[in-house]
């Protein structure tokens, strides 16, 4: 969550909206979280028209795209979700598994390291980049 992420997240100009509370992605990670994927992509494209671009509604519509199969949707939405946290393990997961699919795996990697000389807490998770490329 964003208490143990510490306040490296205000760091970053672009990440600024991470911190505030939004009831429409709320409303729209619950309709994910019960398989209503098509009120929950209105959801997070509404939050990010209406509240600006958050990490938490690119994240939720790379999930929405990878249920979907459309792995290298998933993999840009992800990689949007990680320009505004990018300091947030488990985007980057998701986008290894999307690169995965879509045969995007050096660049999944490249980004990573990138991320990783800035944000030490990527470390926890190194290892599952170690060794794909």
């Amino acid at each position: 969550g964003i208490v143990e992420q510490g306040q490296d997240i205000y760091t970053s100009k672009r990440a600024l909206s991470i911190g505030f509370y939004s009831p429409i992605i709320e409303e729209a990670e619950k309709e994910l979280e019960s398989g209503n994927l098509y009120k929950a992509m209105e959801l997070f494209i509404k939050a990010n028209d209406s509240e600006g671009p958050s990490s938490k509604a690119f994240c939720g519509l790379g999930i929405i795209s990878f249920y979907q199969k459309r792995y290298q949707d998933a993999f840009t939405l992800f990689l949007e979700s990680i320009k505004l946290n990018p300091s947030d393990p488990d985007t980057y997961l998701n986008l290894l598994d999307a690169a995965r699919e879509c045969g995007n795996i050096n660049d999944a990697v490249k980004i990573f390291n990138t991320y990783r000389q800035e944000y030490n807490q990527l470390d926890s998770i190194a290892s599952e980049f170690e060794g794909q490329t």
